[in-house]
């Protein structure tokens, strides 16, 4: 053999055992790969199922943390509630304690007396010497100031009530009716803005204040067209003469009030705002709170709509011998008992009333002479 032949031999050798080494080196690295590749995987799937346990928790968490906001909310809302509440609580006991002690009462109240002539067919109801029994109205009264409200034989006819107010209630200051319902289908008795320039103008006549009495009541109840130009009209009238107004109403529901207050915007500095007692739905403390709760917006009446803002300068209360007979229909007015009549007028002046009325005529005084109950009222008050 050739020295050519043996190295060339020699490389065969040589290359076969490389390649052999070689072939067993790659399976030999071929299983680490693999067992790599297993616990890469492996390391994946810990890591993913790391991250899916971190999110539920973090879901869990983020659950648990709006619970406990929704919770805080609940804490704070029942907070605001109590909070709301006590100073409700508070502002009721306090206000009851200024009841109580007459922190309320006006030393300005007025009171409205009624007086009428009936007419010669009746027994009762006569004024036969206006002069003298108005005056021992005002003295039972003083020092608080008095007007009257004249009625002549039901004011059905209004030609004739006024030559009686000049004839009968000259120096005396009134409070004439603009408007009174009654009870039929027509009103007793519905005044115009000319009318009461007439009695404005008038020497012997002394208009210090006018009444619209029961408008809204019996216009809701009647379902006639409520008159608010007519109304507006007068309301001008008492505007440039400075004349105040007194509205009653024994009706206190949102109808009723809805006619009050579109009659009377724009003139609510000038308007006295009265309940009646002359029905059997609301009793006369829940009657005064309403009233008083058009004036006073932090009080709680018995319906109240604060949203629309005061609708009247002051209130009062209207002390009638009728909530007698609506409760008791076969009681006649003058069995209305002195001792609730004088209740109720003491309720509403320790309640803060800037008018006080009395009705009927008949109830203070017989036939010109003084009642009981106008010696016990005066007394009281």
């Amino acid at each position: 053999m050739n020295k050519t032949m043996l190295v060339a031999t020699g490389f065969i050798l040589i290359s076969a055992i490389l390649a052999g080494a070689l072939i067993g080196a790659v399976a030999h690295y071929k299983e680490v790969f693999a067992a790599q590749n297993e616990a890469i995987d492996q390391l994946v799937d810990e890591y993913n199922g790391y991250v899916q346990k971190t999110d539920r928790e973090k879901l869990i968490l983020i659950t648990q943390r709006d619970e406990f906001e929704r919770q805080a909310e609940g804490w704070r809302e029942n907070y605001s509630y109590a909070m709301d509440g006590w100073r409700e609580s508070d502002y009721r006991a306090r206000d009851l304690e200024n009841i109580l002690t007459g922190e309320y009462v006006n030393p300005n109240m007025t009171f409205l007396i009624d007086v009428c002539e009936k007419g010669e067919t009746y027994e009762w109801g006569r004024l036969p010497n206006a002069s003298y029994t108005l005056q021992l109205a005002v003295d039972a009264f003083a020092p608080y100031k008095v007007l009257f409200v004249p009625q002549y034989q039901g004011n059905l006819n209004w030609t004739q009530t006024f030559e009686w107010m000049r004839a009968n209630l000259a120096g005396f200051p009134l409070c004439p009716q603009m408007f009174n319902g009654g009870n039929g289908s027509e009103p007793i008795l519905e005044l115009s803005a000319n009318d009461l320039q007439r009695m404005i103008a008038d020497p012997g006549i002394d208009v210090e204040m006018v009444a619209f009495d029961e408008t809204g009541s019996w216009h809701d109840s009647s379902g006639r067209p409520f008159p608010t130009e007519k109304v507006r009209a007068v309301l001008q009238v008492c505007r440039a003469y400075s004349i105040p107004v007194v509205w009653t109403e024994w009706d206190t529901g949102e109808r009723v009030q809805a006619m009050f207050r579109e009659a009377t915007k724009g003139y609510e500095d000038m308007v006295t705002f009265v309940f009646q007692t002359n029905n059997d739905k609301v009793e006369p403390f829940e009657g005064c709170g309403y009233a008083r709760g058009l004036v006073d917006l932090k009080s709680i009446p018995l319906i109240h709509r604060p949203e629309y803002g005061q609708a009247a300068a002051s209130w009062g209360l209207s002390d009638q011998g009728w909530y007698w007979t609506e409760r008791h229909p076969e009681a006649d007015v003058r069995d209305m008992p002195i001792s609730l009549l004088a209740e109720f007028a003491l309720l509403a002046k320790n309640m803060g009333a800037s008018v006080i009325e009395f009705e009927p005529y008949w109830l203070l005084f017989d036939n010109g002479e003084p009642t009981e109950a106008l010696r016990v009222l005066a007394g009281v008050l």
